[in-house]
């Protein structure tokens, strides 16, 4: 069974960041944590969920890109939509889903 909780520097580790970086995402309330007495921990699905928000947030940006140029949905077809989605999104997410 894999951990459900992960520290710090393993999150950082998963997503290719360093430590101050996921501290500071936690700070920010970007990825959610959880203190048991004097340790901070990130649930595997907080994780997972930060993710999906990048992975989605990169796909509204190509859609977004695409409107912009003046194209339609229709037009591009869905190879191209997703290698434009995985141009803008942080290399973390390609690392986290490694």
């Amino acid at each position: 069974m894999s951990a459900l909780l992960l520290r710090i520097p393993e999150v950082a580790e998963q997503l290719g960041l360093s430590t101050g970086k996921v501290r500071g995402l936690i700070a920010r309330g970007e990825l959610e944590s959880i203190k048991i007495d004097k340790s901070r921990r990130i649930p595997i699905g907080a994780l997972e969920e930060y993710v999906a928000r990048l992975r989605n947030a990169g796909r509204d940006l190509a859609e977004r890109t695409r409107r912009d140029q003046g194209l339609d949905a229709h037009v591009a077809d869905p190879s191209t939509l997703r290698q434009v989605a995985d141009l803008v999104t942080p290399a973390a997410e390609a690392k986290a889903s490694a």
